[in-house]
């Protein structure tokens, strides 16, 4: 039973953060959401749920363009059959209506945002500050583009599954008896979990890293050792699926740059880039899908800079988990579920925002704390009473306003475009999406352009290339056609 500032609390989260996203009800589909929702028969009958557990479940990019019916599976390349349940759930409740798929990523959002209030509670010993920081979870606008578009509610449901399996983890731990209900509840969740999206696998190890340092004293590890061969056994099960099973169609990847070494450098500005959208949020931009940074020198500014900043965070980190335990779990947190989308291992898509919505609970925990620690400084003492609400209650704003901008970038692919165009000029994916637009239009011409602008910065995907084949042909440059065509029937048999 809640009481009376928990919910007050809880009402305050739930009240702000749905107001700050309930105007992506009146947003369209975006992006993966034409191929994965709109044009996709496969959510359309019930029929299909069996295929679920069949060998066509994954989606390869090249079946989304030889394929005519317009059923193009799963939509996923990756084995996520939980994910997939509740879009056939979403359309048989909503239709092909873009409004009910982005309610559903809404509500997800809000419940999210009340476990990781309830989780800080219990941490933090504190219900304002564990409010302030599921505020800061909830509106934060590096979120934005995990609950504003359709297609990447992968991570706020897997996520919400996470949270859950966490709070089981608390609850099954609390008071003198180990409670076997919560453990069943949370042996579920972590399953579900992993089958919403693969980055939640390093669950068992944030278990055990609670236990080591904030579990309670009178329970050894020892003793909790066979409660975690149940998650063991849970994730080696997973990982025979994903890799024998229904084996990822993008696992065969180049490094980025061309070599190892460029592609550590890449992968450490990513984790930088990721770093400064946390702490300074009005960097935080809508990135297009495959991009990376270009390569920098290893003598640079930039590797001056990353470099005092990984030793700072490291003097910091070692100095938390002397004095303060909660917060280096809570920075822990964010590293053991950052390493699966690090692009350590090379990813199909190599930075994105919403990659940082598991990781970001952890983060932001701690973000919060040093917040509210320097908000309540001796510095702040001097002014009115109230001051420090004042400075919370501004970072909050920020973090609405600037989450109400993202939010509306993502309202159609026309203003994605211009987003990705403005922010990103060499990256071909914003060329792409307006070509697409005005090929929609029958501005062939136009359309044309801007697939030579994109194939000119690099993308060249056999189905955009007969895309604009087709516009040739419209045009009545049939000999043009043919060569587009022939190239695109060439890309894909390589």
């Amino acid at each position: 039973m809640l009481n009376s500032i928990n919910k007050k609390h809880t009402l305050l989260i739930i009240s702000l953060v749905f107001l700050t996203y309930c105007p992506i009800l009146f947003n369209g589909f975006v992006g993966d959401d034409h191929v994965l929702i709109e044009t996709n028969t496969f959510y359309g009958s019930w029929h299909n749920i069996t295929r679920l557990f069949k060998s066509d479940y994954i989606t390869r990019q090249k079946d989304l363009f030889i394929n005519p019916s317009h059923d193009f599976g799963s939509g996923s390349v990756s084995y996520r059959p939980v994910l997939s349940l509740t879009y056939f759930l979403d359309y048989h409740l909503w239709g092909n209506k873009p409004y009910g798929f982005h309610l559903t990523n809404i509500l997800i959002h809000c419940i999210n945002c009340l476990l990781v209030f309830q989780i800080l509670s219990v941490i933090f010993g504190s219900s304002a500050l564990a409010c302030f920081a599921a505020l800061l979870f909830g509106l934060h606008p590096i979120q934005s583009e995990a609950v504003a578009v359709i297609a990447y509610r992968a991570d706020i449901l897997s996520t919400f599954f996470v949270l859950g399996s966490f709070y089981f983890w608390l609850k099954f731990q609390c008071g003198d008896r180990l409670k076997m209900g919560y453990y069943a509840g949370c042996l579920a969740m972590y399953f579900l979990a992993l089958f919403s999206k693969e980055s939640s696998v390093g669950l068992p190890v944030v278990f055990f890293l609670y236990d080591r340092f904030l579990g309670p004293s009178d329970r050894p590890l020892k003793r909790m050792a066979p409660y975690y061969a149940g998650f063991l056994f849970l994730l080696v099960f997973y990982l025979w699926v994903y890799f024998c099973i229904f084996p990822n169609s993008t696992l065969q990847r180049h490094w980025l740059g061309g070599n190892f070494v460029n592609h550590c450098l890449i992968s450490v500005d990513i984790g930088y880039s990721y770093l400064m959208g946390f702490l300074f949020p009005w960097k935080v931009d809508l990135i297009p899908g495959t991009y990376f940074p270009s390569v920098f020198p290893l003598l640079s500014l930039k590797t001056f800079k990353i470099a005092v900043l990984f030793i700072l965070f490291s003097v910091v980190f070692l100095r938390l988990w002397k004095y303060h335990k909660p917060i280096a779990f809570f920075l822990s947190w964010s590293l053991v579920f950052y390493l699966p989308v690090s692009n350590l291992v090379p990813l199909a898509n190599p930075m994105a925002m919403r990659f940082m919505y598991l990781p970001s609970v952890g983060i932001l925990a701690a973000l919060a704390f040093f917040l509210d620690k320097a908000f309540n400084s001796p510095l702040i003492k001097g002014y009115p009473q109230k001051m420090s609400s004042i400075f919370r209650a501004s970072v909050l704003i920020l973090c609405i306003i600037l989450t109400l901008l993202l939010n509306n970038n993502w309202k159609n692919d026309l203003r994605v475009a211009l987003a990705w165009m403005q922010n990103y000029p060499s990256a071909p994916r914003s060329y792409l999406i307006l070509a697409h637009e005005y090929d929609k239009k029958n501005m062939f011409s136009m359309a044309i352009a801007y697939y030579e602008k994109a194939f000119y910065y690099g993308d060249r995907e056999p189905q955009e290339i007969f895309s604009m084949g087709l516009c040739y042909m419209r045009l009545g440059d049939k000999e043009k056609a043919k060569r587009c065509f022939q190239m695109a029937q060439n890309q894909l048999h390589n």
